[in-house]
């Protein structure tokens, strides 16, 4: 008796863990795909622990927490940026604008978590389309001088990662009609 307990335990443990594999990789496929960036997605989830969510909700939870942690460092490398008292007034102007439109996106972000926790997913879609408009903007004004914005890399990794919260957010309104 005890070595069929044994047989069915060592059974649960061998395919359990399979199937679970198998939906968080369908999951991040199902994201990814659907997103804009689709190798950043993938490479975002790789190197930020997506193979341990198993639902779309607790896979939300990463790129939304990711782009909240960068929106501080890129208001931080701007604080820094505007501590050196660049000469160029167009930079100068740039940086004062970025600082002003990621001070935006930070609350846009924020409230994104709570949003998140509420299930209101459609508030997360607007709001997260807001943070990347505020990235967008920043970058808007350096390109009307002809300037490449100093948090250009930063921005662009922040606006990829609020596109794939977006994503997620499409697919959990799809799920909540079904």
């Amino acid at each position: 008796m005890e070595s069929i307990y044994f047989f069915c335990f060592l059974l649960f443990l061998v395919v359990y863990p399979n199937k679970s594999l198998s939906t968080n990789s369908d999951l991040i496929s199902k994201t990814c795909d659907r997103s804009t960036y689709k190798e950043f997605c993938k490479s975002f989830f790789k190197d930020h622990g997506g193979s341990k969510a198993g639902t779309l909700q607790e896979l939300a939870a990463l790129p939304l927490k990711f782009a909240n942690s960068q929106v501080v460092k890129i208001q931080n490398k701007i604080k820094a940026l505007l501590k050196t008292a660049p000469s160029d007034p167009e930079v100068l102007n740039g940086l004062l604008s970025c600082a002003d439109t990621f001070k935006q996106a930070f609350y846009s972000t924020r409230e994104s978590t709570k949003e998140l926790s509420d299930n209101r997913y459609d508030d997360v879609l607007s709001s997260m389309t807001s943070a990347m408009t505020f990235a967008n903007d920043c970058e808007l004004v350096y390109s009307e001088f002809h300037l490449v914005s100093p948090v250009h890399d930063m921005t662009d990794v922040f606006f990829q990662t609020c596109d794939i919260e977006s994503t997620i957010m499409e697919l959990l309104e799809e799920e909540k009609k079904i």
